[in-house]
């Protein structure tokens, strides 16, 4: 959705601006498939967007090899493409997460994301 506003001050100055606002329907958990951890303020952080859910149980993203590179139960936050202090390679990596949901349904969900450099 997009909101627009106008204002006029009694001088005649007009000002405008713009809001855009994406909705999401919940409860749902919603995991994007590739990020861009380059410091540019645009998709840095790996994190599942989770509308309806009141409390997230774990967040992990594993390696190829299977070693886990980042964990939290923390709601809101995210990996961003750091492993011990280095940044990791640009490839394919697993997450799981499992998190509860405002109706009590305990939600298990996994899947893959790229890491582009």
């Amino acid at each position: 959705m997009s909101y627009y506003l106008t204002g006029t001050t009694t001088e005649g100055c007009i000002g405008y601006d713009t809001i855009n606002i994406k909705v999401y329907k919940g409860p749902n958990i919603y995991v994007p498939n590739a990020f861009t951890p380059n410091d540019d303020n645009t998709n840095d952080v790996f994190k599942p967007g989770m509308p309806g859910i009141k409390q997230l149980m774990y967040f992990s993203v594993y390696n190829r090899w299977g070693q886990l590179v980042y964990q939290t139960s923390i709601q809101g936050q995210g990996w961003n493409g750091m492993r011990n202090g280095k940044a990791v390679r640009a490839e394919v990596y697993i997450w799981t997460l499992s998190a509860i949901d405002y109706n009590n349904k305990v939600w298990k969900k996994n899947g893959s994301v790229m890491v582009i450099r």
